[in-house]
This record gives C-alpha cells, structure tokens and sequence, in this order.
C-alpha cells in the first residue's frame, strides 16, 4: 500500500458556517504535510438587478473573515480560486479539476448527535471525488502562536476495503508529520458472539484471530511506522464501537473509508460512516480514492502520479 502523500488540499470558503475554522485546520494540514493549499471561494449563483450575472465583487474571498488566514499561510504554497455555482456542484468539480488530495470544510453548527451537518458539508462528504477531512465546531483549535493543530491520537477504522487502505494510508502519512499515536480499529458484527465452536471457521474465536491477523497485513504494507500503535478489534454496531471508543481515548482524529465492508453507505441515514460524521466530537476524515477530471485539466501543466498514486 505505502504512503498515499497528501500534495493538494482544498478549503471552500464563504460556506453557511457562523465560525469556520475549515482555513486554519486547511493552513495548519498544508504546512505540516507540505501540501499546497487552495483557498476556493464559492459565490452562490445569485443574479443582480439587471437579470445578469454575479456582482463584481462577489469572486473575491470575504475580506474580513479570511484575512488573517491568508496572512497566516504566509510561505507557504497557496492559490486562491474563484468559483460561481451552487457549493455542492462546484467544489466537487475544483476538486476534480485540481487533483485535490484533500477537502477541508467545517460542517454548520448543529446539536450533537443531529441528523444533518449542514446541506453543503453533507453533500460534500458524499460526492466529493477525493478524501474530505471534517472539522469539528467547538473542537481544540491551532495554537495561536504556531499555528499547529492537537493531533495526539488518531483512530482508523478498517475493514479491510481498498478505502480503509487508503484511510490507514492518510492517517500513518498524518501521525508521521504530527508524532501522533495510530490506533487501528476493527469491529466484528455483534452476531459473531455466539459462534463459540472454535472448530467452526466462523467462530467468534476464529473471527477475531482472521481480524487480527489482517490488522498485522495492514499495518505491514503500510511500511515503517515510527510511532506508537494499537490495534483493536471490538465487536457490536461499527458506528457506535467506533465513537464510543473514540471518545474513550479522547482521539483527535477519526480516519475512515467512504466504502467498504462494514462501513459502506446504504443510505443517507442507515450508514455507519454517516453516523460518525454527524455525531463524532472530533474531526472525521472520510477516504476516497482521488477521481480526477482528466490529465488535460492538470494546473500549470503539472505531470506527477495522481489517479495512481
């Protein structure tokens, strides 16, 4: 598998959010992983009063709210896009366009354990052609000074799809940046407890060694890992093992697949991945293989590994 390098991220802004935090998660990820940024600003498709196109000024990021956080990018390499459409339609497309490795947005505030995160952010994590790190409203934000984010403990959940690769992948590229603990998690279905033959191939005892085993595979193709890891293998409603050890660990980062065995989406309220998304407290960062528009639509005639990478 190796390490998926995170090279192009993308943070939409101007998006129904009262406090986004979305461009100093974006500033403090590019910095880290040497990533470029991309500030995307999304004008809604209004019409001025002559019945024509967008007003002048509407292709220019919101000065006041985005100031700083262009200040505070500073060195680093970013570019900002100007865009018209409706969100969920355009930055999709940039995404695509761009080769984006990675979306950074911040869902509207909701109450925890809400049904919905916000159209934009929910329409987002599901069409998105590429991987889309959630921020968390009220989460542990950069440190004022250096700008860096508390990424201690970050939690994958693996089922051992090619997305949860691709989920294990970002987050051992992360926890190698940041010095954070890696925990890799599996959740075997609740009725596995009661197959207690351990002659039986479909044993909970046989389950849980075949899980454990594969936990090893992962983590070995995923190449040298310099920091802590634990591997865990649990046992009821994915969803629910995920968060509730995640907020047992008090982990700073959930990384998933958007696909997979046990956590595919079946429907916009039945999955697990969605549910983790809109109850989780901390960030959630929801893999998906990059699906890009076209080797013509590369920046700046830009050639390196992206659809394979």
């Amino acid at each position: 598998m190796g390490v998926h390098a995170i090279e192009r991220i993308l943070c939409p802004t101007d998006l129904p959010c009262r406090a986004d935090d979305a461009p100093s998660y974006a500033i403090a990820l590019a910095r880290t992983l040497g990533a470029k940024l991309y500030f995307f600003h999304c004008a809604p498709s209004l019409r001025n009063d002559n019945g024509g196109g967008l007003p002048d000024n509407s292709q220019t990021l919101p000065e006041a709210l985005y100031h700083n956080a262009r200040a505070a990018a500073g060195a680093l390499d970013w570019e900002e896009i100007p865009g018209r459409g409706e969100p969920e339609e355009t930055i999709s497309r940039t995404a695509a366009e761009r080769r984006i490795d990675m979306i950074v947005v911040q869902p509207r505030q909701v109450k925890r354990n809400s049904t919905l995160l916000g159209s934009v952010a929910e329409s987002i994590c599901r069409t998105a052609p590429c991987s889309v790190f959630l921020v968390r409203p009220r989460f542990p934000q950069p440190n004022s000074t250096s700008g860096e984010i508390p990424l201690r403990k970050i939690l994958v959940a693996h089922d051992f799809s090619s997305d949860s690769e691709l989920a294990l992948s970002h987050a051992s590229s992360i926890a190698r940046s940041y010095g954070a603990e890696l925990h890799l998690m599996y959740v075997l279905p609740a009725r596995a407890e009661s197959r207690g033959d351990p002659s039986d191939n479909g044993s909970a005892t046989n389950l849980f060694q075949r899980a454990a085993n594969g936990l090893q595979n992962a983590l070995l193709s995923a190449g040298p890992l310099p920091y802590p890891i634990e591997q865990v293998i649990s046992m009821g409603k994915p969803y629910l093992e995920v968060l509730t050890y995640a907020e047992g660990q008090q982990i700073d980062l959930i990384c998933m697949g958007r696909f997979g065995a046990d956590f595919q989406p079946r429907s916009l309220f039945g999955s697990n991945v969605d549910r983790v998304l809109r109850q989780a407290s901390c960030p959630v960062l929801v893999a998906r293989p990059l699906c890009p528009a076209g080797p013509e639509s590369r920046p700046d005639g830009e050639n390196g590994p992206a659809a394979g990478r």
